[in-house]
């Protein structure tokens, strides 16, 4: 059995002192990414990483159903 390397997010809420506002930073593992973001669109990205979750284990779902039930093959799919 293979393990799933996990990716590490790391986020902070912030203030910018040149700025006078708030700000959320997220950063990326390994890779190196770092982004700053307003609080409404730190806010947009956490509600589109949900439903992106949500659609994800629907597709999971469908895919495996079609499989096991329908017989289909991934050329079908």
């Amino acid at each position: 059995m293979s393990e799933e390397k996990s990716t590490v997010f790391h986020v902070t809420s912030n203030f910018g002192h040149r700025t006078q506002k708030p700000f959320v930073m997220v950063a990326v593992g390994e890779q190196g990414f770092m982004a700053q973001m307003s609080p409404d669109e730190a806010r947009t990205l956490a509600l589109n990483l949900l439903q992106c979750a949500d659609a994800s284990e629907s597709d999971a779902f469908l895919v495996t159903f079609l499989r096991k039930k329908v017989g289909a093959n991934d050329q079908a799919i």
